[in-house]
């Protein structure tokens, strides 16, 4: 760039990868970077230049400015100094001390790892509570996943530099000189690769970022029904598969009837099942039932573990506010890959049974005469789905 008389400008490394450059005579340039090494450098500074990146002091500006060396600016971790006198002596000559500060700078990235890790498991706790598999029901999942690539690819970033630090450093340590001939351009196209995969990440995340907050369509796409205008037939037993024989009314004055299915990649078929009906027996009593059922079908198995677990987990947290165990009630065996049954916060016998990759989530209550027996129902359920 010198030889073309463009030169870089004072503090001229952007955040994003690039350089600033201010035309001049063109003539021959040496640049070096030298290590931050006991500079006050705060270790947080995630992208690795910008204004918590200290300057040099002024004894070592003098210092090399003797020797005929120009301070430019910070690099990242490093500081860029430049000199147009090929005669001039290098910045360090000697490989040991030039290891103790790239150890220096190996360590600041390992501080960036550190806190990026932190803030990563903050973020995943935020979301999703520990309920990734059931945040991916909701067909949410790949939104978190978009918008949590910036940090990603920043830990990712500082992971590869510390790599590339460390074995640097201990090249330095055997006393093997850098090599300051190397050509560069060899592997200057994976810059370039670089830089094109942060400016599709970045447009993909302002993309996902206007679509769900700023659109308002955090909704996953969902098709809603009442129980009895459902279209097909559900794949678990119904209020009206579990009641006695009856004339089946369903209760309007229920605000929880209703049927929803989501649309999920993951988790093709999503049914939201919330029922209640009064049915009519012949000697004039009434027998009164709700189900409230999550039904899923996973493409792999290990997705329908995942479910089971974080309905366990949603189900524990409910129990008086607190991380305590529910009360697990005894189950008739049943032809299933896994079944618990527990009674929830407001003392509903609760059903999780798992068959390949069907997991349903079912809670049924029922007053009257003639209610089913927690083994009644619990084998009917189980029945439906296999």
């Amino acid at each position: 760039m010198a030889r073309e008389g463009l030169f870089l400008e004072p503090k001229g490394f952007t955040w994003w990868g690039g350089a600033r450059f201010y035309r001049g005579e063109p003539c021959e340039v040496r640049y070096r970077l030298a290590s931050t090494q006991g500079k006050d450098v705060k270790w947080i500074d995630f992208l690795g230049n910008g204004p918590w990146t200290a300057a040099p002091e002024q004894n070592d500006l003098e210092f090399f400015r003797q020797f005929g060396w120009e301070y430019v600016g910070p690099c990242g971790r490093l500081f860029v100094y430049r000199a147009e006198n090929e005669e001039v002596r290098e910045l360090d000559s000697d490989p040991c001390v030039q290891a103790i500060g790239i150890r220096e700078v190996r360590n600041l990235e390992l501080y960036s790892i550190i806190s990026l890790a932190v803030i990563l498991a903050i973020d995943y706790l935020l979301f999703f509570d520990e309920t990734v598999f059931w945040w991916m029901a909701c067909g949410l999942t790949p939104y978190w996943l978009v918008l949590s690539l910036p940090l990603l690819g920043l830990f990712l970033r500082y992971t590869f530099q510390a790599i590339s630090m460390e074995g640097l450093r201990r090249k330095l340590s055997r006393g093997i000189p850098l090599d300051h001939q190397r050509p560069w351009r060899r592997g200057a196209w994976w810059n370039y690769v670089k830089k094109a995969c942060i400016c599709l990440t970045g447009l993909l995340v302002v993309v996902v970022f206007v679509y769900v907050f700023l659109a308002d369509n955090l909704e996953t796409p969902s098709t809603h029904y009442t129980p009895e205008e459902y279209p097909d037939d559900p794949p678990f037993a119904t209020v009206a598969d579990l009641a006695p024989a009856g004339e089946y009314r369903v209760n309007r004055a229920s605000f929880v009837s209703g049927v929803t299915e989501l649309e999920s990649d993951w988790i093709p078929v999503s049914i939201s099942w919330n029922e209640k009906a009064d049915i009519c027996l012949s000697d004039g009593q009434v027998y009164t039932a709700s189900l409230c059922a999550d039904y899923q079908e996973t493409r792999w198995t290990w997705i329908a573990q995942g479910l089971v677990r974080d309905y366990r987990v949603m189900d524990k947290s409910l129990v008086n506010n607190v991380w305590s165990e529910y009360e697990i009630l005894d189950l008739p065996e049943l032809d299933v890959d896994y079944a618990l049954a527990y009674t929830n916060t407001w003392g509903e016998p609760t059903l999780l049974i798992r068959n390949g990759t069907k997991v349903l989530h079912a809670s049924f209550q029922q007053t009257g005469v003639g209610t089913l027996s927690l083994e009644e129902w619990t084998i009917q359920m189980s029945e439906a789905i296999q």
